[in-house]
């Protein structure tokens, strides 16, 4: 708040005026009562005018929002600008800002949907989940290359979360994690790029909401047993998996109807496996920057392929050229030509 003084006025007194001293004290009386009300009013003025300038902290939260929609508002950078107007909120990024906690304040931002909290490794997640678990609106949350060991069970509050980015942190116990995500009702998609992970933790396979899984740049050879529990599934990037032994992992996918995207580039695949026939919904195939030289007849079967991208790709020439023939169905193809 901001301080008022009064200021006193002098009169001066002269012989002049001492036959008037009565009559001016009499004025000086009327029009310290009018001083004293014009300051009144103006502080009054003034303390509305404070009034409007403070931030409002008793605002209905927005309705979720769909994903177009959030992503038409302002991205706000850092928590200085977003704490002053806490109500226009849907969407801020605390990326790489050196976050070690987070102030009790962002409490406010009822209405934030959307944070990018990564690459803050000094981060104390326990302290910062407790802060976030009271932004039930919470839909996206990334965490990636936060030097994560567990997940906090804070998060399971945010029952409106749908994606959550867990990037680069090797040293995270999955199991622990898929196990608490497991309970957010809304959870349908998960980024694990670059974890080093060798075997993906059984404990995925219980997530059976799972709508889309991005778990490339790893060292990934098989899925685990039960995988094809994800019954949901629509949407998986197996990339950059340099030991993946695909046709082991085609028969796995296969089970899971309702896959339609499979991204499997740059997995040093010298061969299309014949069995990729079974994935009788796929609508989008990317292989990308492997090693094969052919594509399997087989690929006639996918009758219901909309998009195929093979940039990068060793195709003989006449693998090629009979890529016009290989569909009946028109298909979109990407690819350099050499």
């Amino acid at each position: 708040m901001k301080r008022f003084q009064t200021q006193s006025k002098y009169f001066s007194l002269s012989l002049k005026y001492l036959i008037m001293i009565t009559l001016t004290s009499f004025m000086m009386a009327c029009g310290g009562a009018k001083e004293n009300d014009t300051n009144a009013k103006d502080g009054t003025k003034k303390d509305n005018e404070t009034a409007s300038n403070t931030v409002n902290e008793n605002f209905t939260p927005a309705n979720i929002k769909s994903n177009a929609e959030l992503y038409k508002t302002e991205e706000y950078d850092g928590l200085e600008k977003a704490l002053k107007e806490p109500e226009k909120v849907f969407r801020m990024s605390l990326l790489e800002k050196g976050v070690k906690t987070l102030p009790d304040e962002m409490a406010k931002l009822k209405n934030l949907q959307s944070l990018g909290l990564g690459y803050n490794p000094d981060i104390d997640i326990n302290q910062a989940m407790k802060v976030l678990s009271q932004l039930p609106n919470l839909q996206e949350l990334a965490l990636g290359d936060d030097s994560l060991t567990t997940l906090p069970e804070e998060i399971k509050k945010l029952t409106n979360l749908h994606t959550i980015w867990l990037d680069g942190n090797p040293k995270l116990d999955y199991a622990q994690a898929f196990t608490t995500l497991n309970e957010l009702p809304k959870l349908t998609e998960i980024w694990v790029r670059v974890n080093d992970f060798k075997v993906i933790p059984a404990e995925i396979t219980k997530m059976s909401k799972l709508k889309k899984l991005v778990i490339s740049d790893n060292d990934i050879e098989e899925l685990p047993a039960g995988f094809s529990q994800l019954q949901n599934l629509e949407f998986i990037d197996l990339s950059y998996n340099k030991k993946l032994n695909l046709e082991k992992v085609i028969d796995e996918l296969a089970k899971i109807k309702s896959l339609k995207k499979l991204h499997i580039s740059n997995c040093n695949i010298k061969k299309i496996p014949d069995n990729i026939a079974k994935l009788e919904n796929l609508e989008v195939l990317f292989l990308n920057e492997n090693l094969f030289k052919t594509l399997p007849i087989a690929m006639k079967k996918l009758t219901k392929l909309k998009t195929l991208s093979i940039i990068g790709d060793k195709l003989e020439p006449v693998a090629a050229e009979g890529l016009k023939v290989l569909f009946t169905q028109k298909v979109m193809i990407f690819r350099n030509d050499k």
